[in-house]
């Protein structure tokens, strides 16, 4: 037994689970997949539609949102082109180098995702080498896979959601305890498995 309280208030942006005297503050994000990789958007109002980056960018600016890249640097091997070659419609997952340091102002993190950890020594590098703050991720498709990675920061402001975003973007700058781990084989084929049919489950009209 206890007393639960249930405050969303802001659930454009976060709601607040209140149990006794614990709270549990869910943030909501958005993964976007656009022409030139994946970026993760904290902080916005309503649905982005467009899909190229640079539109997304600017959809973003608008709401002084946070942009996270997602794996970023990844390369993928010659399986993943014959896969792409053969389903169409794969979009590009990561940005590159070239990419994130043309629009290193807008991005506000580079993440480490459980999944890709081959790219972690060289996403800490680049990170250093660009003074971009670096954030742990486990990316979960599936249940088993909740809280496998995560970071901390401790000074996070939800009375309104201008201040949750200028404190979590003040919080990225000034320290971030990460807790990253790594995904085994079995998940990563797990996961391509789960891309492979969602895309012919589009391509097929079988999924949307």
């Amino acid at each position: 037994k206890g007393e639960f309280y249930f405050d969303d208030k802001y659930s454009d942006y976060y709601f607040i689970l209140k149990i006794n005297d614990r709270e549990i503050i869910f943030v909501k994000t958005d993964e976007i997949e656009t022409n030139q990789g994946h970026i993760l958007i904290v902080g916005f109002k309503g649905k982005i539609k467009k899909r190229k980056f640079h539109d997304v960018l600017k959809e973003a600016h608008k709401q002084d949102c946070l942009i996270f890249a997602n794996h970023p640097l990844h390369i993928f091997g010659i399986s993943y082109i014959l896969v792409k070659k053969l389903l169409g419609g794969v979009k590009e997952i990561s940005l590159s180098k070239k990419e994130i340091i043309h629009d290193k102002r807008e991005i506000n993190a580079l993440e480490l995702n459980s999944y890709f950890h081959e790219d972690w020594k060289k996403i800490r590098q680049f990170a250093k080498i660009n003074k971009l703050p670096v954030v742990s991720d486990d990316d979960a498709h599936f249940i088993d896979e909740i809280f496998t990675s995560w970071y901390e920061v401790d000074n996070l402001d939800f009375n309104n959601p201008k201040n949750f975003k200028k404190s979590l973007r003040s919080e990225l700058k000034s320290g971030i305890k990460l807790h990253a781990h790594k995904y085994g084989y079995v998940a990563l084929y797990k996961h391509v498995f789960q891309v492979v049919f969602e895309s012919l489950g589009r391509k097929f009209g079988l999924i949307r």
